[in-house]
């Protein structure tokens, strides 16, 4: 493949970049390693449903912001290398491989052109090089021969251009078959030494010839802009083609190989050595380079105005906006930027390995390497001296662009955030306390024995302290420390900022906290903070900067003293190189962030609000398990009432974190959730007329503009149609006369048997009772087989699935009778327990204690009325624990009785009662009330005494410890 790489793309030039250290975006890199088929790109392309397609050297790619989609021969493409791509009129995606063959591509498979044995005998052993279908569905290609054909609806073929190789010239021509849809070809096999002969057609003109005495390498590319102008590149050269002549406009720094215009009109040249932007307001001059590194094969903008550029080795790069520009640092001495402050002309970034630059948004000016290599926590630009101030071991400042140690310290080093006080005071906050610097020497201001973060001076003149546990303001001269307010107490603050009045603390762990007249507020993730661990932060205006380990949040208050508020996160989806954000500083007009890996800045104004709706369409149709192709209005059969809907929007900024939400109506029935699943399944619907609505929403919040519905219809079963229900009515009463009949001349003979009926009564009433128990059992075992699916954890489902299986056929056995063998009912209850811990993720502990004198082979118990006491136990002792819980299954035998006992160490029934208070529904405990009624209706039938106690267990404190069931049943045995 690299051999045939080299032949579509020759002469191959380097560009050695620049020296220096420069800001550029951050380009998303994917690889195969992220689902691509190979590292090797040739093309890229959009459809009307903004799904990208790439032509790969391993077939066909789509890309719907989720995942890679790659299609090959076992899809209908008979040849894995795609070179080349087109969108048809019909908004069809159109594609053709390296041996000249065309395939479309159509309801989720590909199709070949039909006269694909007449392209390959045109093409021959030489290499296509582009193709288009025009309008009245004609084929148009041009192959390495420098030749173009046209192959209409019936297969017929006219050359329409054939350059032959008589003279000392490079061939090479462009054909404008409609207003900016071309054709071009360069020669497969060139002269270094011939000049250029251009053979072109405009707007479907005859062809003219252009004579080119420069000596070029024949690679060409055509682009017609949108203010009509035509631009063309041949090899380094990028002219302007007016009436049939090149007006030179820039020489490249490589070979050119596709010219592309975005929607801001600014023009790109993909290079062998890069990617070249040329803003439309520089009269094409050189603008900015891009992936130097690499050799580019194309770039496309996306209906969200995200750049995506391919190219021939290293798979495919993604820019979601220009906003944020970063400098990367891959040198061993500058790792990780740790703090950042600045003067009026420079920005200044510390870094973990002691390094310390200064920069400004167009290059890097100054590096300095300590010889220590202790990182720097802190820096500080000092208006007052002119001295930029660093936390670190020595610490010391830096001046005349030396670092000068503080030659007096009664510390190793200071390690927190320096501080200019109105009294003209330079503190520094360490772990244990504060010190001042005065001069070149720093001595102990303050000692706290508490571990302290921040130094602040509110606006009042109070100098606060914020730690681990609490921010508190310090009496220098009293030597003492008082709270700040009874808010704080315990909660950990590592910076504190004031405007107007108002507060800021940056928290870890409760977000930001604002304290406004002594009253506090909080704003965390439940109000669109991105973490609710804050460690700096930046106040501008009504601008409140959040800088956290998963990304920066901007609080911006509409209006300060109503503290109302919008917030927008920035990350690594909106162009940040990661979320890890250790500082932040704004410098002029711009907010300066050092994260992990880069420092990047972008102006205080840019909104990074992806403000393009979200487009849904339905791609899944499942109906009984069975893929199906459903249209609008669709009737389906009574029988095909198991529907799963897929469907997706591409936002390709959101990278998959898209919000579905949808419902189905049904009559006067509504249904509605919100969803990041892109599929839904409803099961065993009823018959009668359906509609399922799905809108999406994006990663800045914004939802679609219209709503997508599927109209469809379940019909009525025979059963439930009118005449079947009148003959069924009339079946009844008939029925029903028969049997009032019988039974009058039964009532005498019934009368006397009415003793042994009641008994009779009795026995029916408890076989009901057990046929409720049972499917409120499986129901709730069900219910966990559907969390696990839900989850997508196939593997624990499949156990749980197995267990269950062997659960039922249980169950089964031993409701035969109502009555069951002591052992199949403890191995039942074992296997239970086996579910619920799996359901449970090991959450507690089963304990089983079987007493060596009970006769479990030969004595017989009531069916099923062990389980529901242990479902209690989990459902409303063990679940609500924290740690981790145990149930035991305690079983002895005396000499008349079965002693059951069922102890949990829970939170009680007290408690459990007061949690479940939320949900009505789920603090009744229907298989306990099913086991009650059970009881009293067998010590009836059998004349017996089945006792229950429900003993609540205490520990030393007379706090709830748990529950204890304590069953007591006369002894009972199997007949022979």
């Amino acid at each position: 493949m690299r051999k045939i790489s080299a032949l579509l793309l020759l002469c191959l030039l380097t560009f050695s970049r620049v020296n220096g250290q420069s800001s550029e975006p951050m380009f998303r890199h994917f690889t195969p390693q992220d689902g691509l088929p190979s590292s090797q790109i040739y093309q890229i392309l959009q459809d009307s449903s903004h799904y990208l397609w790439f032509a790969t050297d391993h077939g066909l790619t789509r890309y719907n912001g989720y995942e890679f989609r790659n299609f090959t021969s076992a899809d209908g493409l008979e040849d894995n290398t795609v070179l080349k791509l087109f969108l048809d009129k019909k908004k069809q995606v159109w594609m053709q491989t390296l041996s000249g063959k065309l395939f479309y591509f159509k309801e989720n498979h590909i199709y070949p052109y039909q006269y694909n044995t007449v392209v390959t005998s045109l093409v021959k052993n030489n290499i296509p090089l582009s193709f288009c279908i025009d309008t009245f569905g004609r084929i148009r290609f041009t192959c390495s021969a420098n030749s173009e054909y046209k192959i209409d609806t019936q297969g017929k073929v006219e050359r329409v251009l054939f350059l032959q190789r008589t003279d000392n010239t490079n061939k090479v021509l462009f054909h404008e078959i409609e207003k900016g849809n071309f054709l071009s070809s360069a020669n497969s096999i060139y002269s270094i030494d011939y000049p250029t002969l251009l053979y072109y057609s405009e707007n479907g003109n005859r062809y003219d010839s252009l004579f080119i005495p420069e000596i070029l390498d024949a690679q060409i590319s055509v682009k017609r802009l949108r203010n009509g102008k035509l631009l063309l590149s041949l090899s380094h050269n990028l002219y302007e083609f007016v009436e049939g002549k090149l007006k030179f406009l820039a020489k490249v720094p490589a070979t050119v190989t596709s010219i592309y215009e975005d929607s801001h009109e600014r023009v790109w040249l993909s290079t062998y050595s890069g990617l070249f932007l040329f803003e439309k307001s520089s009269n094409y001059q050189f603008h900015r380079a891009f992936l130097v590194k690499e050799f580019i094969t194309g770039v496309l903008e996306d209906h969200e105005g995200g750049m995506w550029v391919s190219s021939l080795n290293s798979g495919v790069f993604y820019l979601s906006n220009f906003k944020i520009t970063s400098y990367f640092f891959n040198d061993d001495q500058l790792v990780d930027p740790t703090c950042l402050d600045a003067d009026n002309e420079h920005v200044y970034a510390g870094f973990w390995d002691g390094s310390l630059i200064s920069i400004n948004s167009e290059r890097i000016f100054d590096t300095h390497h300590f010889s220590e290599r202790n990182y720097i926590s802190s820096l500080y630009w000092d208006k007052l001296t002119k001295r930029l101030y660093l936390g670190k071991n020595p610490p010391g400042y830096m001046e005349n662009n030396k670092f000068i140690p503080f030659k007096y310290s009664v510390t190793r080093s200071l390690k927190g955030n320096y501080l200019r006080r109105k009294n003209g005071d330079l503190l520094n906050v360490t772990a244990n306390g504060l010190y001042k610097v005065s001069g070149d020497s720093v001595d102990i201001y303050f000692s706290i024995r508490k571990r302290s973060n921040c130094v602040f001076e509110s606006e009042k003149g109070e100098l606060l302290v914020g730690c681990n546990n609490g921010v508190f303001i310090i009496n220098h001269s009293k030597n003492e420390t008082t709270l700040y307010h009874p808010g704080l107490n315990n909660v950990r603050v590592d910076d504190i900022k004031e405007s107007n009045g108002i507060m800021f603390f940056a928290t870890r762990g409760r977000g930001l906290l604002i304290l406004k007249n002594q009253k506090l507020y909080e704003i965390n993730v439940s109000d669109g903070l991105c973490s609710n661990i804050i460690h700096h932060l930046a106040v501008n205006g009504n601008d409140v900067w959040c800088a956290t380990y998963n990304g920066l949040s901007r609080v911006t208050f509409s209006d300060l003293q109503k503290l109302n508020y919008k917030i927008s996160n920035i990350g690594f989806l909106e162009g940040l190189p990661n979320n890890e954000i250790n500082d932040l500083v704004i410098f002029k007009d711009t907010i300066w962030i050092a994260s992990k890996s880069a420092i990047s800045f972008f102006s205080k104004q840019e909104n990074f609000i992806n403000a393009i709706p979200p487009e849904v369409t339905f791609n899944t149709m499942i109906v009984n398990n069975r893929d199906t192709i459903v249209t609008q209005n669709a009737l389906l059969p009574y029988t095909s009432n198991n529907i799963s809907i897929g469907f997706e929007a591409i936002s390709f900024q959101s990278s998959g974190k898209i919000n579905y939400r949808y419902q189905l109506i049904h009559e006067s029935e509504k249904f509605q959730s919100v969803t990041t699943n892109r599929h839904v399944e409803f099961l065993a619907l009823k018959p009668g007329s359906y509609i399922f609505n799905v809108e999406a929403q994006n990663s800045s919040g914004v939802w679609s503009k219209n709503i997508v519905s599927w109209h469809f219809s379940i019909k009525v079963p025979f059963w439930q149609k009118w005449w079947f229900l009148l003959l069924m009515s009339l079946l009844l009463l008939s029925g029903i006369y028969l049997i009032m009949r019988l039974r009058i001349q039964r009532i005498r003979k019934e009368e006397a048997l009415k003793t042994d009926f009641n008994k009779q009564l009795i026995l029916l009433e408890m076989k009901a009772l057990r046929a409720q128990m049972n499917p409120h059992f499986i129901f709730n075992v069900i219910n966990s087989i559907q969390d696990y699916i839900l989850k997508n954890d196939a593997r624990s489902a499949q156990r749980y699935l197995t267990k269950f299986a062997k659960l039922v056929r249980s169950i089964l056995n031993n409701s035969v009778d109502g009555e069951v063998i002591l052992i199949d009912e403890i191995k039942a209850n074992e296997l239970y327990m086996e579910l619920e811990q799996l359901r449970f993720e090991e959450k507690f502990e089963f304990k089983l204690d079987v007493k060596e004198n009970v006769e479990s082979d030969t004595i017989v118990i009531p069916s099923m009325i062990i389980q529901p006491f242990l479902e209690n136990a989990i459902k409303h002792g063990i679940r609500h624990l924290k740690s981790s819980g145990i149930i035991t299954l305690q079983i002895s035998q005396n000499d008349q009785e079965l002693e059951i006992l069922i102890t949990d160490n829970g939170v009680g029934r007290t408690r459990a009662a007061e949690l479940n208070k939320k949900n009505e529904q789920e603090h009744i405990s229907y298989g306990s009330l099913i086991t009650t009624r059970r009881v009293e209706a067998y010590n009836q039938a059998h004349n017996t005494k089945i006792q229950l106690k429900i003993i609540d267990i205490v520990d030393e404190n007379m706090l709830p410890a748990g529950t204890r069931i304590e069953l007591t049943i006369p002894l009972k045995f199997k007949r022979s």
